[in-house]
C-alpha cells in the first residue's frame, strides 16, 4: 500500500477536503495547557483549513473525548490546589462550584469555537467493520479505532500527532508532524 501520511508542513488544504481533527489537536487548538508550547504549526494549519473552507467534520466521540479530557485536567488541577489527592471525580468534584464553572467554560469553547467551524456528523457505528474496531496486540484505544473508521467512511484526512494511529492500517490519510507516525504509517 502507498504511504498515506503527509508531513504537516507540506500539506496544502483544499475546499474539497474532508478533515477530522484528533482530540489531541482539538485540545492543542482550543484548550492549550501550556501556551508557550502550543504548536503554532497546527494553529496555522487550522487557520488555513478555515481560509480554504475545507470541510471540518466532528463526531460525538470527538466532542465527548474533548469534554472529558478538559474536565479531567481541571479535576487534577483542583486536586492539587486543595492538596487532596484522595478526592474522587464523580463523588466529590462534580458537586463543586469549581466543576460547574470549568464545565461551563468548556461548553462555551464548544459553542463558540467548535460549533461555528465544524459540521457535526453521525459516527455510523452500525456500519463499521468490527474487525477494524476491536483489535488485539497493541496499546489499544477504542476512540482512536472509531475515529479511523469515521475517517474511512467519510474519506476524511485525519490530523493528529498521536503515534498510536500507526496501529490502524494505512488505508486512510494522516497529516502529522509526529516523526514516528511519518515513518511507520
Amino acid at each position: 500500500m502507498k504511504n498515506n501520511t503527509i508531513l504537516l508542513d507540506s500539506f496544502k488544504p483544499k475546499q474539497s477536503d474532508n478533515i477530522l481533527l484528533d482530540t489531541n489537536i482539538l485540545l492543542d487548538l482550543f484548550y492549550p495547557l501550556d501556551f508557550e508550547s502550543t504548536s503554532n504549526k497546527y494553529e496555522t494549519l487550522f487557520n488555513n483549513l478555515i481560509k480554504e473552507k475545507s470541510h471540518l467534520l466532528i463526531s460525538s466521540i470527538q466532542v465527548s473525548e474533548f469534554i472529558n479530557r478538559c474536565i479531567r485536567i481541571q479535576f487534577k488541577l483542583y486536586q492539587n490546589a486543595i492538596k487532596n489527592p484522595a478526592l474522587e471525580f464523580k463523588k466529590d468534584y462534580r458537586s463543586t462550584d469549581d466543576y460547574r464553572e470549568k464545565m461551563n467554560a468548556i461548553l462555551d469553547i464548544i459553542k463558540t469555537d467548535i460549533v461555528d467551524n465544524f459540521t457535526f456528523i453521525d459516527d455510523g457505528f452500525s456500519k463499521m467493520n468490527c474487525q477494524n474496531i476491536f483489535m488485539y496486540g497493541f496499546s489499544y484505544d477504542f476512540n482512536d479505532s472509531l475515529l479511523v473508521e469515521i475517517a474511512r467512511q467519510h474519506k476524511a484526512i485525519l490530523i493528529t500527532n498521536d503515534a498510536d494511529y500507526a496501529n490502524y492500517g494505512n488505508d486512510f490519510q494522516i497529516v502529522t508532524s509526529n516523526k514516528f507516525l511519518l515513518m511507520s504509517h
